[in-house]
């Protein structure tokens, strides 16, 4: 009989389409497994307010992490955006598979290119990071909450003139298309860990750490964790307009780390580029970003 594995997951499109994906790159690396998934109700989920008034962290993720405690599930899949930047005592990320696009897309109703949308323009998002970074183009900004298919609706019947999305999101959806909306991430840095999944299993599960070792991409881990360490030392949460990308490149030794933050209400952009080797921290890493910034207008 073969061992079975249950993988918790929220219950949207996305969400499940991303746990899908992880499964089946598990069931070709290890058929002698099967695997149940597990449909779990978060706090995100029944939240109907916009995120900027949600009164606690881990909206996405905390009913999930709860599963994992009580042995309900085995393992977890969460969009590594959402997950707290300090991991919980107890459980801790088993791997982070190789990252999807990191950009966002500006998609507008009529079909106009970013340069072309006009001051005064209605753009649906909640994210501060999005409006701190994007205001200087004179749009104006209205909450949008729901999956993508509800804010694509809502973006046709004409209630924005554009919505901004997670690239990752919509090309596992199957929905490459709107690529050609894509922002440069110098224009918009992503949010930290944007378009990187984290497997999260409890910390004393060996079995499982060793099978998810080789779903594991090595430079997807080292950027997205940097990426997260940043958002902590910055003291930020979602609900500060905070961007960060750090890309890794282990072939060539290099690493570029890009950022956006506010200081009492001065915008600032950092870019750096360091050779990566082992032992570089990520200390050594945020003093140059810090070194390196500049107030941008």
């Amino acid at each position: 009989m073969k061992k079975k594995v249950i993988v918790g997951t929220r219950g949207s499109k996305l969400a499940l389409t991303q746990t899908k994906m992880v499964v089946e790159s598990l069931k070709k690396l290890f058929p002698d497994l099967s695997f149940e998934i597990k449909i779990i109700k978060t706090s995100g989920d029944l939240f109907k307010k916009s995120l900027k008034d949600a009164p606690e962290r881990g909206l996405f993720t905390k009913e999930i992490e709860r599963a994992l405690f009580e042995f309900e599930i085995d393992m977890a899949v969460h969009s590594f955006k959402d997950m707290e930047v300090e991991e919980l005592k107890g459980l801790t990320i088993g791997a982070i598979p190789e990252r999807e696009d990191v950009r966002d897309v500006l998609i507008t109703r009529d079909g106009r290119a970013f340069d072309e949308v006009k001051e005064g323009a209605v753009i649906g998002t909640g994210s501060p990071r999005r409006i701190s970074q994007l205001e200087k183009f004179g749009f104006k900004f209205k909450d949008i909450r729901g999956n993508v298919d509800t804010r694509l609706k809502k973006l046709n019947e004409g209630e924005y003139d554009g919505i901004v999305l997670a690239l990752s999101g919509l090309k596992r959806l199957g929905m490459n298309h709107f690529e050609k909306f894509a922002l440069p991430v110098n224009v918009l840095v992503p949010s930290p860990g944007q378009g990187a999944l984290a497997i999260e299993i409890r910390e004393e599960d060996t079995f499982l750490s060793g099978l998810l070792s080789k779903v594991n991409h090595r430079e997807s881990e080292i950027g997205a964790k940097f990426e997260k360490l940043f958002l902590k030392e910055m003291g930020g949460g979602c609900h500060l307009p905070i961007g960060a990308y750090c890309e890794v490149n282990l072939k060539n030794d290099t690493l570029k780390f890009l950022a956006f933050f506010e200081e009492r209400r001065v915008k600032y952009k950092s870019t750096v580029f360091l050779e990566y080797f082992e032992n570089l921290t990520f200390d050594k890493v945020f003093s140059e970003v810090m070194k390196n910034r500049e107030v941008i207008l």
